[in-house]
């Protein structure tokens, strides 16, 4: 059982049988809203992370980052990590970016400019 605040999750522990050989499974079960959500672990300890987040999020009521994959957290802490010392928040930088791009010369790609 993973808890967060007034939040618990469980992960139930099972086998996966392939090609007659059990292998482990760990299943980590909840809702989000009236959405049930399951996912399938081969790793206690990433269902336990993933359970961690998941708790975190539904404690803050904040359904719509559950639906980032394991890709775009990484992807998220590695912005949120490059604007820390700009103190600039990420949706202000994308702002800026998309800006700066649609200021290129026709025809100028965001390539040939920074190289």
């Amino acid at each position: 059982m993973i808890k967060h605040e007034s939040v618990l999750l469980k992960i139930y522990e099972g086998k996966n049988r392939v090609n007659g050989i059990d292998y482990p499974q760990f299943t980590l079960v909840y809702y989000a809203g009236a959405k049930r959500i399951r996912r399938r672990f081969a790793n206690l300890a990433e269902a336990k992370k993933e359970a961690k987040i998941a708790a975190q999020d539904l404690a803050k009521g904040d359904l719509q980052a559950l639906k980032l994959t394991s890709a775009d957290r990484v992807v998220y802490v590695q912005a949120m990590e490059q604007l820390r010392p700009l103190s600039l928040p990420l949706n202000v930088a994308v702002s800026e970016f998309v800006s700066a791009v649609k200021s290129l010369p026709d025809g100028a790609t965001l390539k040939e400019t920074l190289i």
